[in-house]
């Protein structure tokens, strides 16, 4: 489900090597997460476009990168 739906909140496990470009994110901010969906099935190919499913984060997807939104 989308946030908007009722999802879930998920915990995002950054590995402790990582952890102090997590400074200055407050609770509240917004953030982009770039995932790596590797486990989405195609569908159906359409010339360039690709139809997969189900395309929502399960644990132990890997997480390629996190950006703060910039307003």
């Amino acid at each position: 489900m989308q946030g908007s739906e009722g999802a879930p909140d998920a915990w995002l496990e950054i590995d402790a090597a990582l952890a102090p470009a997590l400074h200055g994110i407050a609770a509240g901010d917004e953030l982009i997460v770039i995932t790596w969906f590797h486990r989405v099935t195609v569908r159906a190919i359409d010339g360039s476009r690709l139809r997969i499913g189900p395309i929502e984060a399960i644990d132990g997807t890997p997480v390629v990168d996190i950006k703060p939104v910039l307003k």
